[in-house]
């Protein structure tokens, strides 16, 4: 059987360089890694996924390219990531949600227009801390 989501050991480069931002604590390396990614590593990191890979969605969350677009859009969010390694069948990089600083008055406005791409509407909307901010994220599990 062929790998589903691109070409084996893709997420090899995307994990190096997204090094910084998985939190090694709820990540199972080299199978699992986990983690809040800000916008402008997800860009810098875009380019290395797979067109088949940014088509996945996460349950019935937006599409990772439509994450991708929401970054341009929102160069301070962050997204909760996730990168399934090379020693798996199904190797790829996933995103469950996206987070933007409580602060900002049109925070919910802005996470409504992700919501719109999405299949559905995100399982939850949490506040989490982030680098010492408080951010609203709509996550999909």
């Amino acid at each position: 059987m062929g790998r589903m989501f691109g070409p084996p050991g893709f997420t090899t480069v995307i994990v190096k360089k997204l090094q910084e931002h998985i939190d090694w604590r709820y990540s199972n390396p080299p199978e699992y890694y986990r983690g809040y990614v800000p916008s402008q590593a997800l860009l810098t990191v875009s380019d290395l996924i797979p067109p088949e890979n940014l088509r996945l969605r996460q349950n019935a969350s937006p599409t990772v390219r439509d994450f991708v677009e929401f970054a341009r859009k929102n160069p301070e969010a962050y997204f909760l990531f996730y990168v399934i390694g090379r020693d798996r069948e199904d190797e790829r990089v996933s995103i469950e949600g996206a987070c933007l600083p409580e602060e900002k008055p049109d925070t919910m406005k802005r996470l409504k227009e992700l919501e719109k791409r999405a299949k559905g509407r995100p399982d939850a909307y949490d506040r989490v801390r982030i680098k010492g901010k408080i951010y609203i994220c709509s996550w999909w599990d």
